[in-house]
């Protein structure tokens, strides 16, 4: 399964219909990490192939579905999905990581600092792709990532950029 990685759009939904368009093809899922997941969410019928998620993140009011934390089960791999405010990541990442034990997760989701983030810690993959929007953005690109899980349970990720269509 190869998800697209979206996040802190905080309004921009032009951003995710052009990465939803790029991707369209090449992916199984979308999950936006917070901070407007409507922007992702409205587009689930037109693009009813796709599995989508959201998450709630602390500008959100109307949750329009989204849940404050995830724990999805893909290819016998654990993916904690969050925003992150609630632990602190623009302070540290010691209580994500914490979080990310306790969840036993493979995979780490998060977002809210608005900085493309991968490490690991631990045998956890942490994934932030930073802000998905233009607005504010030095590049004029659209942060993002991709997370692959293939069938037999291995991970490979990427933080990317994309051009607005």
């Amino acid at each position: 399964m190869t998800i697209l990685v979206t996040g802190d759009s905080h309004g921009d939904s032009e951003c995710i219909s052009d990465l939803l368009c790029i991707y369209k093809n090449q992916v199984d899922a979308a999950v936006h990490l917070g901070n407007t997941p409507h922007d992702l969410l409205q587009f689930k019928d037109e693009y009813p192939h796709l599995v989508f998620h959201a998450i709630i993140g602390n500008w959100d009011s109307n949750t329009d579905g989204a849940h404050e934390d995830l724990l999805l089960k893909i290819n016998g791999k654990r993916v904690a999905l969050t925003h992150g405010d609630r632990y602190g990541v623009k302070s540290g990442t010691d209580r994500i990581v914490e979080y990310a034990q306790r969840k036993n997760a493979d995979v780490c989701l998060y977002g809210h600092t608005h900085i493309e983030t991968k490490f690991e810690i631990g045998g956890i993959l942490f994934l932030n792709p930073g802000r998905s929007s233009k607005k504010n953005s030095a590049n004029n690109k659209i942060n993002h990532g991709l997370l692959k899980i293939s069938e037999d349970g291995k991970i490979t990720s990427a933080l990317l950029q994309a051009n607005s269509t």
